[in-house]
């Protein structure tokens, strides 16, 4: 497939991240519908270890929340993601072509609402925005 070479460009920054970077950043794409996304609840849908099942889905921590924000601040250095605000953790993509790419590079099978969201993600989520 021959791509734009701005999707080239995108593709290339988006392959030096290490896969576990890739992930989170290829989960905010997914999440940043609206312009903006949250660390928490990005935390929230991000397997709690690559390739994990659905079960491990559950199981978060404290490293966990680093290796996300470790994944952030690397897209960052990047120049694929924005951090708009310190307080309560805040970003977005640099522009929309970045995301759109990445998110259409994004397996299927991570986009079905079942995989990325379990129940108790679900109530994780709420509990962030009430």
């Amino acid at each position: 497939v021959k791509r734009s070479p701005l999707t080239a460009l995108v593709v290339n920054r988006l392959e030096s991240l290490s896969s576990t970077e890739q992930i989170v950043v290829r989960y905010a794409s997914v999440l940043c519908v609206s312009w903006e996304f949250h660390l928490q609840v990005l935390c929230a849908i991000v397997p709690a270890r690559v390739g994990a099942s659905q079960d491990e889905y559950e199981v978060k921590s404290d490293s966990h929340t680093a290796m996300v924000n470790s994944a952030l601040t690397e897209a960052i250095r990047r120049g694929l993601v924005v951090c708009l605000s310190s307080r309560p953790p805040t970003y977005c993509f640099s522009n929309d072509l970045i995301r759109q790419t990445i998110y259409e590079l994004m397996p299927s099978r991570y986009l079905k609402v079942e995989v990325c969201c379990t129940p108790l993600c679900y109530e994780r989520i709420a509990n962030i925005w009430c």
